[in-house]
């Protein structure tokens, strides 16, 4: 639930960051799928040697969880500064969502070896434990995606999330037992940390992003994107997750009006698609048409 939610928050907070959003998606499903990949060695190696090395890997399952929440929350809530400074290269970006993409990847296969004990019953505990995930998946992105974003935002999305993963982890890691005192400053040094990033920064989400090159006026977080009003450069501008859609100033857009108009010569039936700010469907109505549809 929490893995697959967080990849719909960073798909909408990489909007904010990189321009194009064919590129933030695909991008966070490759970093995603790449921690799956390495977090399943990491989850690997930590099973096998767990006894050699003291180890609990109940607790290991605990601490990995804590780390995914953390991760989340403390990178989301860097300054915009330090984002910005990273560029429009997708390397830099990749590597920062790599780490809670590899924690989160890893307490599946985790689960599983602590779950299945008998190798003669492997297949069943393989398959109900795959069954609960994949239940879990399709909730998070239900949830997250209808729900949080659009009703919440992605402020307290993030801030939700990471306190879902704080408590599961913070269970997990107190009942796998151990040193009391261990237990007590491991949880504790997680919720210091998941409480203090965000407030040493200041950061809010997404208006930090939105203002970053204007005036914010006024914004909402929708299901598909984040619209904006924003002035700059003397004019009040329209924008789709930091796209320019429009302004309050006469612009190109008119033209699009204008030119198949006085084309075709008598238009009576218009059909606009995306309506922006509206320049180009009100220059339409000046050419006397009987129907004018806007799609968008």
């Amino acid at each position: 639930f929490m893995a697959i939610g967080a990849e719909v928050l960073w798909a909408r907070f990489l909007a904010l960051v990189i321009r194009n959003s064919i590129t933030t998606y695909t991008l966070t499903l490759g970093v995603v799928l790449v921690g799956i990949e390495l977090g399943s060695l990491l989850a690997a190696r930590l099973s096998d040697r767990a006894r050699e090395l003291g180890l609990d890997r109940a607790s290991w399952s605990g601490v990995l969880q804590l780390a995914a929440g953390l991760a989340l929350a403390v990178l989301m809530f860097l300054p915009v500064s330090w984002w910005r400074g990273l560029g429009e290269g997708l390397a830099p970006i990749a590597l920062l969502m790599l780490p809670a993409a590899v924690f989160s990847g890893s307490l599946f296969p985790l689960a599983n070896r602590l779950v299945v004990d008998d190798p003669a019953r492997s297949a069943r505990g393989v398959g109900r434990m795959t069954a609960l995930n994949t239940l879990g998946g399709i909730a998070g992105s239900l949830v997250v995606g209808f729900g949080v974003l659009p009703h919440l935002g992605l402020d307290a999305g993030i801030r939700l999330l990471t306190a879902l993963a704080l408590l599961a982890g913070g269970v997990a890691h107190w009942l796998a037992g151990g040193r009391t005192a261990l237990r007590l400053a491991v949880i504790a040094g997680a919720l210091l940390v998941a409480l203090g990033i965000p407030a040493a920064t200041g950061i809010r989400l997404p208006q930090a992003y939105l203002a970053a090159s204007g005036l914010l006026v006024d914004f909402a977080e929708g299901r598909g994107a984040t619209l904006s009003a924003v002035r700059a450069e003397d004019e009040l501008q329209l924008r789709i997750d930091r796209l320019w859609q429009g302004s309050d100033r006469k612009n190109h857009q008119i033209m699009a009006a204008h030119l198949p108009a006085l084309v075709h010569g008598d238009p009576q039936d218009v059909l606009v698609i995306g309506v922006g700010v509206g320049q180009t469907a009100g220059r339409f109505l000046m050419h006397g048409v009987e129907r004018l549809d806007c799609v968008d």
